[in-house]
Order: C-alpha cells, then structure tokens, then sequence
C-alpha cells in the first residue's frame, strides 16, 4: 500500500506530525501475484498507523473510504478501524456500506441526499467504530458528525466552509489555488438552493441552531452534527476530484484551528 521509502520517512518522523490522510482502500485487489492479499495489505499499513499513533498521541488520522467493487474488503477495513479518527465519504459509498446491513428505507432516504438520512446512515457508522467523526460530503451540503468534544463545532463549521470554497474553486478553475485566492473565493457564488433546505432541516428536525456562513449545528442523542451547503458552481471547468479537494482541504484547516487552540 506504501511506497517502503515512504514507510520509513513516516516511522521516522512522526512524532512531528498533526495530522494523516488515509486513502486508496477501494483500489485493493483480493489477491496479488506473489501471493499476498488485501488482509496482508490492510494490515500492514494499519500497524504502521498503530505505531505512529502510540510515539504521537495527538496524530489525526483521516481515512478516505472511496466505492469498494468489494464488499468484502470494504467490511474487512471497517473492522479494523481502531487507530483511525475520521471516516470520510460521499453519500453514494455511506449508501452502500457494509456496517448499515439491510437497511433499504435508509439507504434509500441517503439515496435521496435526505439529511436526516444521512445524519442517521453517519451516527450508525460511529456507533459501531471506534471512530470519533463521519464527514459526508455530497453535491448540494456535507456533513459532519462527531463525538462531543472531539473538535469545536464552530471551528468544525469554519473547516467545512473552507473545504467547500476550495471545491468550488477548483470546479472553476481546473486548478488548486493558493489560500488567500480560496479565501475570496464565496464572492460570485451561490449557496446550493437544494443544499441550504436540507441544512436547515437540522434546525426543524434536533432545535439545533444557525452559524455563520450558511451553516447549521445540532445535537443529536450522543452526536453532534454540523451541515454546510456548498457553493454552486455554474460553469465548471471539472467535476473530478471534488470531494478529494474538499477533503484534503478541511482536513489542514481543521488540523490548523486545533493548532491555533493549543499553542
């Protein structure tokens, strides 16, 4: 799964480290040509994530779950998720996901980018890991359920917006822009019309209540939950790659707040 060189730098290093992006799970094959397979795979980089987790206590740990052709690989990964701190995804892979079972009145409803749905497809997710935060992102909002405590939900909020601004700037522009250029980038955009209703559904559905920015806050049962509508890009120049930018994008900015709080 990693390059050995890229093994070391890692052993070596991270102590230094805030923060880890996990991806690619989805490309695995069952089986390999000298005989190894997706468990020896799996395996291996996770006891590398166990390793840096316990020299560097404070590691934040993403990983990007991606649409498995294998359910089987999928389930096999989501078992073994004890040194991961956040699931992301978008609504078509939380749809399929082998831990809400059988489920076709809530795989439908995520089918249909219901928030509720979605909420309730997330927290299931959570309460059967050992995760502490599911992010949903999907073409109209993303979403972002967490355990209390784990992260701020205002500094959550500020994370989802700048992810959210640096997808829609890169559907505009074919390219990753620099911060102050992603910064500016809400002028001349509208918020997603489809997106904002089902966000503000959190406000009907848990009394939650209105941030700034066009985002919503709720609790719900043991969770907190932040949504966020995206911005609508009419002309984009690509499609591809969206939710990886949004992803890699929130993932520094809320690695940067957490920063901010601590020194």
């Amino acid at each position: 799964v990693m390059n050995p060189e890229f093994e070391e730098y890692c052993e070596r290093f991270a102590p230094n480290f805030d923060g880890a992006i996990l991806s690619g799970f989805h490309l695995l094959l069952i089986e390999y040509s000298d005989g190894t397979t997706y468990k020896d795979k799996i395996d291996r980089l996770l006891r590398h994530v166990s390793s840096w987790k316990n020299r560097n206590p404070h590691l934040f740990v993403h990983l990007e779950l991606g649409y498995f052709n294998s359910v089987v690989v999928e389930s096999y990964l989501l078992d073994r998720l004890s040194g991961v701190d956040s699931l992301g995804m978008n609504e078509i892979e939380l749809a399929r996901c082998s831990l809400l079972g059988d489920d076709a009145r809530l795989r439908s409803h995520i089918d249909n980018l219901d928030i509720k749905g979605i909420v309730e497809g997330a927290s299931g997710v959570l309460s059967l890991t050992d995760l502490s935060r599911v992010c949903v992102h999907t073409g109209e909002f993303v979403v972002s359920v967490f355990k209390s405590g784990f992260i701020d939900p205002s500094d959550e909020a500020q994370a989802l917006e700048f992810g959210v601004r640096a997808a829609a700037s890169y559907a505009e522009t074919g390219r990753h822009l620099g911060r102050d250029r992603i910064e500016q980038f809400p002028h001349g955009f509208s918020l997603s019309r489809g997106g904002r209703v089902e966000v503000l559904e959190l406000l009907k559905l848990y009394s939650g209540c209105e941030l700034a920015g066009g985002s919503c806050f709720a609790e719900v049962e043991d969770y907190c939950v932040v949504g966020v509508p995206v911005l609508r890009c009419e002309t984009p120049v690509t499609t591809v790659g969206l939710g990886d930018t949004f992803t890699a994008a929130t993932f520094l900015r809320e690695l940067e707040l957490a920063k901010n709080k601590s020194s």
